[in-house]
């Protein structure tokens, strides 16, 4: 088994809810365990939030692109933007005893994305970011 989702959203915040719906469109017909399906959406949400907010210096339009992919072990999902480089690897791992107010100083979505995932992968080319985070089955 092996299914593919893509599309392009612009660098707006409205865009959000155009892609959660279109992405659980794909995943609902799948059967996945709701957490995995909860898992994607809130690293859908998170990531494309800090790439929308803080990739871009300037105010006008720019097409960031979504994919996920689910072969027999794990859905991987992609996003690829023309942003500012920034890796969130580079960020360290925000540490079991910090309270709310370091985890909102040290990136809560990127936390959040680090408990939900098992591998990520970040590498810049062609003057892109290229994010893939993927979680297992």
């Amino acid at each position: 088994m092996s299914e593919k989702f893509n599309c392009k959203i612009k660098n707006d915040l409205g865009e959000l809810a155009k892609v959660s719906k279109a992405a659980n469109e794909f995943l609902e017909p799948l059967n996945l365990d709701p957490k995995i399906v909860y898992g994607v959406n809130l690293i859908l949400e998170e990531m494309l939030t800090n790439v929308i907010t803080y990739g871009y210096e300037d105010e006008g339009t720019h097409e960031i692109d979504v994919s996920i992919g689910l072969d027999e072990d794990e859905v991987s999902i992609v996003l690829e933007d023309d942003g500012a480089p920034f890796n969130p690897l580079s960020l360290p791992w925000a540490s079991h005893s910090a309270d709310a107010d370091e985890l909102m100083e040290e990136g809560l979505g990127i936390h959040f994305v680090r408990n939900m995932m098992n591998a990520m992968q970040y590498r810049r080319e062609d003057e892109k970011n290229i994010l893939e985070v993927c979680i297992d089955l």
